[in-house]
């Protein structure tokens, strides 16, 4: 991003509340969970270990958009329950993607905070539903999106009524294979120390390997990100979305940073 970039998007922050923790000692947020919800009784000891690690979010995907047919898609809404139940057991709150107006009943009945998946940031009427539910709205960066169109989105959320919204970086695909996706980490830098909004860091789906994943928390704390949510699971080869990325808890357990 060039000099006429960074003020652009500090021109867009002028018309965005002020919602970040003013606190130098600010500890980052942690989300730990599942890709998707699976049965309880396996999700129950994924949150019982984020517990451990010092989450205190638990996060699990009901409905998955897939990019392979045929691949596992969540349990459906009916997989919020089973999220909620679990983490009322360890005192955690909920974070999960909705997709389609008509689940929000659903949803606020068991989330905490809705999250916009990446392939929903341009889906105006779901923002506008999420929105008058009066609950906090994770927005992640869409597929493609620059970092203006991505607050732009934001600021529409904040016209369409929401009180807060959370951003959420996943990155971007890049030229460069070796990552699932990129981070720019010189707008990381500049939104974390000009944003009005709180950032979060999705480093599951910009690492795509769990040991990057695991080094990507450490990052984002030393830069006080304001929230970390990363794909957990006790044992991944039987997890049914995302196995390959996901951080087995015994070694997020065993990292001296947590």
């Amino acid at each position: 991003m060039s000099d006429v970039g960074y003020q652009k998007l500090r021109e867009l922050f002028k018309n965005l509340p002020n919602s970040k923790i003013n606190n130098s000692k600010k500890e980052t947020i942690l989300a730990f969970g599942p890709c998707a919800i699976e049965e309880e009784s396996i999700v129950t000891e994924i949150a019982e270990n984020a517990a451990k690690a010092g989450a205190t979010y638990l996060r699990g995907g009901a409905i998955k958009l897939r990019t392979r047919f045929g691949s596992f898609e969540g349990l459906g809404p009916s997989g919020w329950k089973v999220l909620h139940n679990v983490a009322s057991k360890y005192n955690l709150k909920t974070v999960s993607e909705v997709t389609d107006h008509d689940d929000l009943t659903l949803a606020v009945k068991y989330l905490d905070i809705l999250k916009i998946g990446a392939r929903s940031m341009w889906n105006f009427r779901l923002l506008q539903e999420c929105a008058s539910t009066g609950l906090p709205v994770m927005l992640k960066r869409g597929l493609g999106a620059t970092t203006y169109d991505w607050y732009s989105t934001a600021e529409r959320l904040f016209a369409y009524g929401c009180k807060e919204v959370i951003m959420c970086e996943r990155g971007l695909a890049s030229i460069d294979s070796v990552s699932r996706n990129s981070i720019d980490l010189s707008t990381l830098a500049f939104l974390l120390e000009e944003s009005p909004l709180p950032l979060w860091v999705d480093v599951s789906h910009t690492a795509g390997e769990p040991t990057v994943a695991l080094n990507l928390i450490d990052i984002c704390k030393l830069l006080r990100a304001d929230g970390v949510i990363a794909e957990i699971h006790t044992n991944p080869a039987i997890a049914k979305c995302d196995a390959a990325q996901a951080i087995p808890t015994a070694n997020l357990l065993s990292r001296a940073c947590i």
